[in-house]
């Protein structure tokens, strides 16, 4: 069942009001997006900045993509982690190395990714303003012009790999260091006058003020829940683009910042700031229907708990009455396992109907409104009333678009 209305005149589909049924993300998946995160904090961990990005990038858009694995936003946001995690991964050899050629194969494909990562990185921020809260890129004229401004940043990206000199973190200098680029075709040709590291940046800065104020006109124009999910949304990516900014023109106006790297301090805040605005879009508003899944953990985690103390308390003290008779711990650790596995069943059941009631409401209104209509239709024999309490009980806890009930034997 699909429900989808669009913000009038916006091109862009309303999430706020959809209702869509999608399957969560199967096990072959959630064991590809395990190994990326742990791949992810191995990889950050080292330079503490990128951990730090990683955690809120990696985290919402892991969560995200296991609830709604055809949407967009949680591959996005998992990507960029990524990308946040691996940008300061320092390079090997020095400049005279990359200069002279002397550079391994895996060494220069590090560097030329670890280069481009910062574009792509802002590329991907601004892809993800422009398809928030939906997913998907607009329709009409907006999703025509915006395009039409992914197609050449896009290139420019992809072109940035190729030109002659690159910016990487090298083991050496520990800091950013242009280099040549191992991967440079033609570096007489006249385009790589244009294309530069600093005007690739440039591109992509563009792209990501304009997707930007593309976020702000559909602010403008959304009411409701889709407005408050917005505003959080639009919040962060304005605060990354006002650090941004601020970085570059103190860099310029004050030289010396360039050596400390202070001018950035804003944007080392600002960034982790958009995953933290579409977790709380999330979990405030209920942009993907998410309440189940943080239920689950939630649920999972008190059950793990409670049964872990029960076990270690058991074995304490089984031990303490069974040792002086068995002069072993075999038994009483057996009898604890026999112990915990038997409470499961009934602590779970219990646990979880507690956090569902907290953490996931909607769930626990329609199981208790399912109970109240089969209480309601034993004591109940017309056929009109029926159909009455199945129709009222049907559409406060599933709120589908149209109801109808069809009887056997009845005409249309």
């Amino acid at each position: 069942m699909s429900r989808e209305l669009s913000t009038p005149g916006s091109g862009w589909p309303s999430t706020a009001i959809r209702e869509e049924a999608t399957k969560p993300l199967g096990r072959p998946g959630r064991v590809v997006l395990g190994v990326l995160l742990v791949f992810g904090v191995v990889v950050g961990a080292p330079s503490g900045f990128g951990l730090f990005w990683f955690v809120p990038y990696g985290g919402v858009g892991a969560l995200l993509a296991v609830r709604r694995p055809q949407s967009s936003i949680g591959w996005i946001l998992l990507a960029l982690g990524l990308g946040f995690a691996s940008i300061n991964v320092p390079v090997s050899g020095t400049a005279d190395d990359f200069a002279m050629g002397r550079i391994p194969v895996p060494t220069a494909i590090l560097a030329v990714a670890t280069s481009a990562l910062g574009s792509v990185g802002f590329g991907l921020l601004a892809l993800l303003a422009l398809v928030l809260p939906s997913g998907r890129l607009p329709r009409g004229r907006w999703g025509i012009v915006l395009r039409s401004c992914l197609v050449p940043v896009a290139f420019v990206v992809g072109a940035g790999c190729f030109m002659p000199m690159i910016n990487v973190n090298l083991w050496a200098d520990g800091a950013s260091t242009l280099v040549r680029n191992p991967a440079a075709i033609a570096p007489d040709l006249g385009l790589w006058q244009v294309i530069t590291p600093d005007t690739t940046v440039l591109a992509v800065l563009v792209l990501l003020a304009v997707a930007v104020i593309a976020l702000l006109v559909r602010f403008r124009t959304s009411t409701g829940v889709e407005r408050q999910q917005l505003r959080w949304i639009t919040a962060a990516l304005g605060f990354v683009v006002a650090a941004v900014t601020t970085g570059f023109v103190l860099g310029s106006l004050i030289p010396p910042l360039g050596d400390t790297g202070l001018q950035w301090l804003g944007a080392v805040l600002a960034f982790p700031s958009v995953p933290v605005a579409i977790g709380v879009a999330v979990l405030r508003y209920r942009l993907y229907e998410i309440d189940r899944i943080i239920s689950r953990v939630v649920g999972w985690a008190v059950i793990s708990a409670i049964l872990g103390a029960v076990f270690a308390g058991a074995i304490v003290a089984l031990q303490a009455v069974l040792a002086p008779l068995t002069n072993s711990n075999t038994l009483a650790v057996a009898a604890s396992t026999l112990v915990a596995a038997t409470l499961f069943q009934p602590v779970r059941r219990r646990v979880q109907s507690a956090v569902d009631h907290r953490f996931n409401r909607s769930r626990y209104d329609a199981e208790r409104i399912v109970a109240g209509l089969a209480g309601r239709l034993r004591d109940v024999t017309n056929l009109a009333a029926i159909n009455g309490h199945v129709v009222d009980s049907v559409d406060r806890s599933l709120r589908p678009a149209d109801i109808g009930i069809w009887v056997r034997g009845e005409s249309s």
